[in-house]
Formats: structure tokens, C-alpha cells, sequence
């Protein structure tokens, strides 16, 4: 058996969840990392189902939890499940999730999968002592930190039936970072706890930090490395209003469309009903600004009964999913609406340009997707301690 001591961190996301593992040093002196991507749409399957032969552990997963229930994820639940699949709501709160800690466990196979590959070793080799990150919502940690610690260090099994996968966890302990937070470090600081030279004014200055996801957006105000926490929030307002915004003007148009149909027109402008290819552009653009609008709005509302005057705020920083730039000609990002709306309030912000490019082990490099400033960012405060 091959005795490792490993750090798992995990972003958890609406439609996605980011996993990283840390584990000893590599040649240039710097720990070493993985990262992978994960689905969070899961389904409960029946003792017994025949997985059909498509589906192997190369592109799917079967957990067994310790009350014997199997949870599907991966490509066996978009094609055979896709109707109704159990994954996260804004209805719960993460800690209190049963989503939650699906994920966490499907989390564990992936990080026995990327230490398999780092020690070139198979995953029944590795003897592994846990350490666990995790992230949550800003306003969710003073209630939700203990809860989900609780629930993470109290996993002593991971069975999966999908690979044929069964193994004694040893977890030593188990540390929370905010959401947002964790992404501002990812802005500013590099593997190695070294500061990012682009952007080390940060340091010296106020900023607004908004992290859009698929079904929330968290912000709140940081000076210098200080959270002011009178100024942090959570909202129920993300990338998937835009959705819901467009599918309602479809519908006002006459077109009752599928929720795939309709996210595909949110990332190509186009939408199809039937043979037919209709434009959507027009509406698209009208559905990010009535968002932008909406979140923005719900953020002043917040600063000003928290008596934070939204003038002295110097830079302004998105992050996560709405903050990624758009294909679609004549289409931006959330975030670039956003900014339009906020300089009405604010006209001297100034908007944080995000890293072009993340480059290590589990990357060859190349643009930066917003998304993983988050689990860069705790990456980073990993290593930190």
C-alpha cells in the first residue's frame, strides 16, 4: 500500500462541482495539484438496475451510501435520467443539503482518482489520510460550518458500485472558507502563496467582490485582505434567472420549449422548435439586462440598510459562471451588464480584469475559466494552513 497524505478540496456548485486534491511537493518545491470537474445532477437507482454497457466508470458513477441507496452520476444520468434529476435547489441550504453530501462523497472517488494518477498507482493501492476544504455561501458559515464539518468527518466508508470501489476513510479534519472570498485569493495570489504582481493594488484598496453562479450570487465588500462583514449576503438570483427570463419571452412569443432547448439558446442565441432555427439574440440580451438589473438592485438595497456608501468602493470584481465572457456577437457576460447598471450608482468604480490563464500539473494552460477562481483561491488558502 502506498501511505499518502492528502488535502481534498471541494467547490461546491450548482450545476458543477470543482474538486481539487493537494498531495507532497513536486520538483520546483511547490505542492502539488489536481484538479477535476464534476456533475451535480445525480439519480436514485433501484437494487438491481442493469446498467446498460455504454456506461462504465470512465464516464459514470454508482454511490452506495451507508443506508444502502445508490445515486447514479455522470453520463448514464444525462442520457437515461435527464427529465427529472435529483440535484441541488435553491430551496436548501448547502450544509443542509442530502445533495450535499452525494456530492461530497462522489467528491472522495474523484480525489482517489486524481491521486491515482499523481502516484501512478491504482486507487485499492492508495492508503490516504484526509484533509477536507470546502467552501460555502458568506452568510452560511457561522450556521453551516460546524453542521457540514460534522456530516464530512463522520463519513468513515465510500462504497461505489461504479467502478467496484470500497474503502476505509481516514479524514484528520476538515476546514471552511467563504465563497467569493476564496475567489478574491484566486485573483490575487498564485500556487505557491506568492502574490499576483497584476494585481497586488487590490491590497491597498476597496472592492466589491460579486460571485454569480448558476442559482445564487454571493458579494460583500473587502478592504485590503478585511471582509466587512456587515456587507455580506447571499441572494437567490444567478445565472439561471437569464434562463427562466428567456423561456418566458419564448413563451410570451408563442413557444413552449424544453429547459435544454432553451439553455442552448442561452449559450448560442439560437433556439430550435421543431426543423425550425429561430434567433434569439435580441431576447437574450433583454433577459441578462432585466437580471443585471434585478441583482444589482437587490446588492445597493443590501449595502445601503447596511449603511455602506456604495461611492467609496474603488474596483469591482466578478466572479464565477456569470462572469464568463459571451460567444454570442452583440451578446456580453452578466457581469458586463452588471457594470453597466452599477456605474448609474457608482460612476468612478473601476472593473477587475480576471486572470487570462491558470497554468499547472492538471492543465497545459490557456484562457481562465472564472469559474475556478474559487477552487484556485482555496487552493491557495490550503496551502496556507
Amino acid at each position: 500500500m502506498r501511505e499518502v497524505n492528502a488535502t481534498l478540496i471541494v467547490d461546491l456548485g450548482n450545476s458543477e462541482t470543482r474538486v481539487m486534491v493537494q498531495s507532497g511537493l513536486g520538483r520546483n518545491g511547490l505542492v502539488r495539484q489536481r484538479m477535476s470537474l464534476v456533475s451535480n445532477k445525480y439519480a436514485s437507482l433501484r437494487e438491481g438496475y442493469e446498467v446498460p454497457e455504454t456506461y462504465t466508470e470512465e464516464n459514470s458513477s454508482i454511490l452506495r451510501t451507508k443506508d444502502g441507496e445508490l445515486f447514479a452520476n455522470g453520463l448514464l444520468v444525462e442520457r437515461e435520467f435527464s427529465v427529472a434529476p435529483l440535484r441541488p435547489t435553491n430551496l436548501e441550504k448547502k450544509h443542509e443539503s442530502k445533495v450535499t453530501m452525494i456530492t461530497i462523497q462522489r467528491a472522495f472517488l474523484e480525489g482517489y482518482k486524481l491521486l491515482s494518477q499523481m502516484y501512478r498507482t491504482s486507487m485499492s493501492n492508495l492508503d490516504v489520510t484526509w484533509k477536507v476544504v470546502y467552501l460555502l455561501p458568506p452568510n452560511d458559515i457561522s450556521e453551516g460550518a460546524k453542521v457540514l464539518y460534522e456530516k464530512i468527518v463522520g463519513l468513515k466508508t465510500l462504497e461505489f458500485v461504479l467502478p467496484e470501489f470500497s474503502v476505509d476513510l481516514k479524514i484528520e479534519g476538515a476546514k471552511v472558507y467563504p465563497e467569493g472570498f476564496a475567489a478574491y485569493i484566486g485573483t490575487l495570489m498564485r500556487k505557491g502563496k506568492t502574490i499576483n504582481e497584476e494585481f497586488k493594488g487590490l491590497l491597498d484598496s476597496t472592492t466589491l467582490i460579486v460571485d454569480i453562479g448558476a442559482g445564487t450570487t454571493d458579494f460583500f465588500v473587502v478592504e485590503g485582505m478585511d471582509t466587512i462583514d456587515s456587507t455580506k449576503s447571499t441572494i437567490q438570483i444567478g445565472g439561471n434567472n437569464v434562463t427562466a427570463s428567456l423561456r418566458q419571452r419564448m413563451a410570451s412569443a408563442g413557444l413552449s420549449l424544453t429547459d435544454k432547448v432553451i439553455e442552448k439558446g442561452v449559450r448560442t442565441g439560437y433556439v430550435k422548435d421543431g426543423a425550425k432555427t429561430i434567433k434569439v439574440v435580441k431576447a437574450l440580451v433583454a433577459a441578462k439586462q432585466d437580471t443585471a438589473s434585478v441583482l444589482l438592485g437587490s446588492i445597493i438595497s443590501y449595502l445601503e440598510s447596511a449603511n455602506y456608501n456604495i461611492r467609496t468602493i474603488e474596483n469591482l470584481l466578478v466572479v464565477g459562471g456569470g462572469s464568463i465572457p459571451s460567444d454570442i456577437e452583440g451578446v456580453k457576460s452578466l457581469s458586463e451588464y452588471v457594470v453597466e447598471r452599477l456605474k448609474d450608482f457608482a460612476p468612478n468604480i473601476q472593473l477587475v480584469n480576471l486572470p487570462k490563464e491558470y497554468k499547472g500539473e492538471d492543465t497545459t494552460g490557456g484562457e481562465l475559466n472564472p469559474r475556478l477562481l474559487n477552487i484556485l483561491g482555496a487552493g491557495v488558502l490550503a496551502e496556507m494552513g
